[in-house]
């Protein structure tokens, strides 16, 4: 049920239908990125790229979503690997 798991993480993120709630968006998101749900993917990289010293763990996140095929990842990935190498 990734879509299902992506919704709700999307919803706790978000405060749509329930409290905000960041721990619970990014449990949810979580497990449906670990299914393959490359949209959660994306979104935790966007989470975590937010948050001090959570830079890896952004990036991991944003190489899954790209290798998963999604396009934004796959473009932002580009872009950052210019950034980091200067050009």
């Amino acid at each position: 049920f990734p879509n299902a798991q992506h919704y709700l993480g999307w919803c706790f993120l978000d405060g749509h239908f329930v409290e905000q709630n960041s721990s619970k968006a990014i449990e949810w998101l979580q497990r449906a990125a670990t299914a393959g749900h490359g949209a959660s993917m994306l979104q935790l990289y966007k989470v975590f790229s937010e948050g001090q010293g959570l830079e890896k763990e952004a990036r991991r996140w944003l190489e899954r979503a790209a290798e998963s095929g999604v396009d934004e990842a796959k473009t932002r990935l580009e872009e950052l690997k210019q950034e980091w190498s200067g050009k």
